[in-house]
């Protein structure tokens, strides 16, 4: 073969690896996540709750939960305050509180939602928790997570392959790998955050507590650049803030007090794992 023509066949090779890479990135990007939002809302919720189940086991083992009842009473307060304000179709939600320093929260698929202690330690008055908690439960009613995770089969796949079919080692792989695809797109986030701050209206619970923790995020994160922004999987916290802020300030409503009488000290205490 001459030296043009071996030349000529490096140009196709090249045009056609350019042509693969081009579909991969299509399908990544639009095909997948669309073709995964309808399967999704097509999963039973039995095998929602099953999935959900595994990754708290994952997220929250059973030695390093808060299990005062006073503490889990405190929160599952809050959540039923903002589900009977709101439909969020068959689930039922569950609350683990699991003893780290994180200050944030998580949702899994079937309505279960894992609270670091972190956060309760932060968080000056319940209003911040039920802010955290409307946005998590938007998650899970949206179903931000079980989309998550279908778009990520491929890597859970591979870490079933890795695996070499070790149960033991499969499932640790399996579960990391499905932790890693709860991390939300920037517009699941901008709509739980959206639909969490309606949810906090029709609950009359006052908004300042969501804002102002996004506010001690942005605080403690710093400005970061443009392209930062844009990269992120997250929206910065401070557009979250600002967002968030010029909602409320669009449709005011009166907030009614969130668990009178209650010594939400108690709840900042550090826990007792089990």
């Amino acid at each position: 073969m001459s030296a043009s023509a071996r030349w000529l066949g490096g140009r196709r090779l090249l045009a056609l690896a350019g042509s693969a890479l081009a579909i991969l990135v299509v399908l990544y990007v639009w095909v997948l996540p669309a073709l995964a939002a309808r399967v999704a809302a097509r999963i039973p919720l039995e095998w929602e709750e099953g999935l959900g189940a595994d990754l708290v086991d994952a997220i929250a083992p059973e030695d390093r939960r808060c299990t005062e009842p006073e503490r889990i009473e405190a929160l599952e307060r809050i959540v039923q305050r903002l589900v009977e304000s709101t439909d969020v179709g068959p689930y039922e939600f569950r609350i683990t509180i699991v003893d780290d320093t994180l200050v944030n929260a998580v949702a899994a698929p079937g309505g279960y939602i894992v609270v670091f202690q972190g956060l309760l330690e932060q968080a000056e008055a319940p209003e911040v928790v039920a802010g955290v908690l409307a946005h998590e439960i938007q998650h899970v009613v949206r179903r931000h997570g079980m989309t998550a995770v279908l778009e990520s089969l491929p890597m859970i796949l591979a870490a079933t392959v890795i695996s070499g079919g070790d149960e033991t080692a499969g499932s640790l792989l399996g579960a990391t790998a499905t932790l890693g695809a709860l991390r939300y797109r920037r517009g699941d986030e901008a709509e739980a955050d959206r639909e969490g701050l309606a949810m906090l209206r029709a609950a009359r619970i006052a908004p300042d507590g969501m804002i102002g923790f996004f506010a001690a995020l942005a605080e403690s994160e710093g400005r970061g650049s443009a392209l930062t922004t844009y990269l992120s999987t997250h929206p910065r916290s401070e557009d979250r803030m600002e967002a968030l802020r010029t909602l409320a300030a669009e449709r005011p409503y009166a907030a009614e007090p969130l668990l009178a009488g209650f010594d939400w000290s108690r709840v900042r205490t550090p826990c007792e794992a089990a």
